[in-house]
């Protein structure tokens, strides 16, 4: 005999979250076996815990947004060598900008002169910004392209890699060629783009560290792109120039020069006003509730740097390091900052005595260099350019990230006046030169500074 079933149809589409919040049951039932002035100090706990839950879910289900920065009416600024370019990010309604778009497209004229032949410095086409500062009326970002670079190679950026690529499957050559076009360096006119966003923050995507307020009213977001002295190293001396500070130095021949230098820089500010697409108001956020903010700045260079001598110095920044970046130009050659097998000794000490240290590798430890550079190898996306260092490496995790945010090696380091104060940073090289600015270490962190955004 067959059997019948009842008439059935597909479920009604859910449009609405119907979730049942386990966790504020569990929560009710605690507190009925409290006594009352308990209650209310645990009620007030759990308030704050979801206030500040909302601020994470801020961040993962607004949308994010862009606009550009207008000058004079203007989306970009004329590109002119040695010159601060200033931008005021526009106004928006409830916005909070977590980052910047930078772009630069850029025209030069390299000479003829006599068989010239031209190179790409280690910076390269990242070395046409000299440093980009991001100002909340006092200083909340200086930093240079390259250290951009080295983070996202090392996975702590949502792009693998600096200028941007797509270094697995599928390249639309149209996008790219937006992007980044790489830099010529043949003789005659060429031109160059590059485009690469600035976060704010790079401690976790759910993290509200760094965000700043966008509305109008409040103190009002300033960027300044400052160009390089000169993109191409001055003189005319074979493998001559900085590997920091130029894009662009003499390889042979004679009659080196550059000329008609020019394009343009243009800025968008990226941010979100509380815009989602799960519902038709805005989702609030409260700025009072985030706990510090996160800054980056270069911090002080020590130079010169002195061969086959281990140099411990001390950061003058103090604060709550995610990232403590180490560029070593050992001045030698204008392709690299410092040739790997020129690289000796590695050591992040507790104090300057030398004896105190968290490890060291290389010169007379019984551990090659190369051991180091091994163990920097787990959990990166890529090896850094040579001579660049992360001496600390420590985002908080990965979770709702891209595949590019790979879980740090550690902590971050705390040196503020309860932590480790007096750490040093040590390095030493084999041989160094004179070429550039000279040999020397140009430390940027990117830290959380505990103290926070303070009225003014």
């Amino acid at each position: 005999m067959a059997m019948t079933y009842p008439p059935v149809q597909s479920p009604s589409i859910v449009t609405q979250s119907s979730d049942t919040n386990l966790q504020n049951q569990l929560m009710t039932a605690m507190m009925a076996n409290m006594k009352p002035q308990d209650q209310a100090q645990f009620q007030a706990a759990l308030a704050l815990q979801a206030r500040k839950l909302a601020n994470r879910l801020y961040m993962g289900l607004t949308v994010r947004k862009a606009s550009p920065a207008l000058t004079n009416g203007s989306p970009t600024q004329t590109y002119v060598q040695n010159t601060p370019l200033t931008f005021n990010l526009s106004t928006s309604l409830n916005g909070y900008c977590e980052g910047i778009i930078v772009r630069v497209a850029l025209n030069y004229t390299l000479a003829t002169g006599t068989s010239a032949v031209y190179a790409l410095t280690a910076a390269g086409a990242l070395g046409v910004i000299d440093t980009i500062e991001v100002r909340y009326n006092k200083s909340q970002f200086k930093i240079r392209p390259v250290d951009l670079r080295q983070l996202a190679l090392a996975g702590g950026l949502d792009e693998w890699t600096i200028p941007n690529q797509v270094l697995v499957g599928q390249q639309n050559a149209s996008i790219q060629t937006y992007l980044n076009t790489g830099m010529p360096i043949t003789t005659g006119a060429n031109s160059s783009t590059i485009e690469f966003f600035v976060p704010f923050n790079l401690v976790a995507s759910s993290d509200a560290r760094g965000l700043l307020p966008l509305m109008a009213g409040d103190t009002g977001i300033q960027v300044i792109i400052n160009t390089p002295v000169a993109l191409l190293a001055p003189g005319d001396v074979a493998n001559s120039g900085d590997s920091l500070l130029n894009s662009i130095y003499p390889v042979s021949g004679t009659g080196h020069a550059i000329s008609a230098v020019g394009g343009s820089v243009s800025v968008e500010a990226v941010y979100r006003d509380g815009d989602t697409y799960t519902g038709i108001d805005k989702m609030p956020f409260d700025i009072s509730l985030v706990e510090g903010t996160f800054q980056a700045q270069l911090d002080q260079v020590l130079a010169p740097l002195v061969a086959n001598t281990i140099q411990r110095t001390k950061l003058n920044i103090m604060g709550r390091h995610y990232y403590v970046l180490l560029k070593i130009i050992d001045a030698v050659q204008p392709n690299l900052y410092a040739a790997q097998a020129n690289l000796t000794y590695i050591e992040s000490a507790k104090d300057g005595v030398g004896g105190n240290v968290f490890w060291k590798y290389g010169t007379q430890t019984n551990m090659n260099y190369y051991e180091y550079d091994y163990l920097q190898r787990f959990g990166k996306g890529q090896d850094l350019d040579s001579g660049c260092i992360l001496m600390v490496d420590a985002p908080t995790g990965n979770e709702g990230q891209s595949l590019a945010h790979l879980r740090g090696a550690g902590a971050y380091l705390d040196n503020t006046r309860t932590g480790w104060a007096d750490w040093r940073y040590g390095a030493m090289v084999a041989a160094v030169g004179a070429l550039g600015a000279g040999p020397r270490i140009e430390p940027t962190v990117f830290y959380v500074n505990p103290t926070g955004l303070v009225p003014v």
